[in-house]
This record gives C-alpha cells, structure tokens and sequence, in this order.
C-alpha cells in the first residue's frame, strides 16, 4: 500500500499501572489518560513513538535516527521510516463476582483492532483469519442492549456480576479470539480467554469503574504535612490491558534516510526484538511498564 511494504500489529499489555498522560483537567481527576473522542483510554501514536525513541536512543542512537527520524535541531531531514498508529482499547480486565476476572470489550473495540488487520492486509496480507475471528463476534453481539453480553470463546451459565452489576449473557463457544487474548502478557494472562463483549453503553460504564484513581500528596519533609498545592488525582489503566497498535514500514523511506546507512533491515530487527518498554509518566514510582507481543503478516 503505496510506500509502506511491512507491517505489524503490536499488542501492548501494561505489567504495571499505566499513566499516558494528557495533561491537568478541570474534573474530579485532576491528571486523567488519553481518551480517544469517545471517551475510552487510548495511547497516542506521538507518545508510543517517543517512549521507543527514548529507549533505543540509550541503546543505539543511528538506530533511533534511522527508524524514528532525525531530532529537531538536525541539519538533515528526512521521514521516519517505521509510523505507529494510535493505540486502541481491546481488552480490559473487570472483577466477575464468582469466578475472578473477566477480559471487557466492545464491538467497537474489536472493530478497530479489525481496521488495523484491514490496513495490515492492504500491505502485504496473510491477515483474513484475524479478521475473521473478529467480524464473527461483531456480527453476532451486533444486537446488545443494556444488561446483556456475549461471552466469546467460553461458555458461563445464567447472568454474571461485572463490575458490581448483573448482566444476562449468552455464551458464543464458537467465537474465538484466543490470538486475540494471547496478547495480554503477565499474572493476568490465564484470564485472557474468559472475553465478554458488550453493549457499547455498557462498555463505557465498565471502563470507568475499571480505572484507578490513585489521590497523591507532596509533603513538606520537615513538617511532615502536605504542601499547599500538593494534593491531587492521577488516572491510571489497570494492569492486564490490552492496547492494539500498528506499525507502518517503508525500506523506500529508509534508503532515503541517511542514518540508516544501509542497516534498516537489521534495525528492524531490533525493534521488534523490544518486549519491554516504559510508557507515560511516574517511571520513579514503578508505574508504566509494558510488555510489547508484535504480531507479523503472511503467516509470520
């Protein structure tokens, strides 16, 4: 699909609380995360790709040039080989009132993870399985209403309780998204194939009470008392998430690139070697660790 010749889908699972921040608000929370324009978590491509920069900049900086473009004040100029795409909300882990957790979505969430497999497949394809899998889960929680949800791939008896409130649903043994949940990484990932899907009302509920709001203080060390102005609220996406993004390639854009010097290939590589990364903000308090799954194209 015109320059680009490679492409990847990139499963990002947070091993820790994840901050992406945006910034202060004027709400209850006073630091909140990314949200896409219908309010759901998402990782921007800007803060995805800075969090890759930084980190392959300590390792190899021809190589951070290379695949993410010269810095600013550089007299050269010349495009990123190597483009991510915003990161989605697939999945997120909510409490089930008898059995542990269940991994939450939507059809919409599952449709945008679709557009990523679409534009994968207009690269180089060897993705139709993929979407497959997903546009038959759609298809069939297409009809949700309130207090209802279709379990993919498992099959619960009667209602459950989700997130403190009951939901009637119907069991889709058929529906598989295993490749899917197989990219959620960590203590969480024996839940990844207990997938509910739900109405996209719902689903917004859900995510808001899944968040953690964590109110923090500045203390004054002599005093042992709070700092005026240091009480405030950070936002954070649980552990067990599960973010889709995608990565664009273009060898054509690289011979272009001078830092690449003829190595694109084997910096390549070395990006999708990288299985942990440091995204957002609060790195001091152990928040913002992810683990990265890259999932390659005709057949990889």
């Amino acid at each position: 699909m015109g320059v680009y010749d490679e492409a990847f889908l990139l499963g990002i699972s947070p091993v820790t609380p994840l901050h992406m921040g945006m910034g202060r608000a004027g709400g209850v929370v006073d630091l909140p995360v990314q949200r896409d324009s219908l309010g759901l978590p998402i990782i921007y491509a800007s803060s995805l790709k800075g969090a890759f920069k930084s980190f392959l900049w300590a390792e190899d900086r021809g190589l951070a040039r290379c695949l993410f473009g010269p810095e600013p004040n550089e007299d050269e100029k010349y495009a990123s080989p190597v483009s991510f795409l915003d990161a989605v909300l697939a999945l997120i882990p909510v409490r089930e009132a008898s059995g542990g957790l269940v991994m939450a979505t939507s059809p919409l969430s599952l449709g945008r993870v679709d557009d990523y497999l679409e534009l994968m497949g207009a690269v180089k394809g060897g993705v139709e399985g993929f979407s497959e899998s997903i546009r038959g889960v759609v298809e069939k929680a297409s009809g949700l209403g309130r207090g209802k949800a279709l379990a993919a791939g498992w099959s619960p008896e009667g209602s459950l309780f989700v997130g403190g409130r009951r939901f009637e649903v119907k069991a889709c043994g058929e529906c598989g998204l295993e490749w899917l949940g197989g990219l959620v990484v960590g203590s969480l990932a024996r839940y990844s194939g207990r997938v509910l899907v739900f109405s996209e009302e719902d689903f917004r509920d859900i995510v808001e009470g899944a968040l953690i709001r964590l109110t923090r203080v500045r203390v004054e060390r002599e005093r042992k008392t709070v700092k005026k102005g240091g009480l405030w609220t950070e936002e954070y996406v649980p552990q067990g998430s599960l973010f889709v993004s995608a990565a664009l390639c273009s060898s054509r854009r690289a011979s272009g690139a001078p830092a690449c010097g003829g190595r694109y290939g084997e910096y390549l590589g070395t990006l999708r070697g990288v299985r942990f990364l440091v995204v957002g903000g609060n790195e001091s308090t152990g928040k913002g660790v992810v683990r990265l799954s890259w999932v390659g194209v005709g057949g990889e």
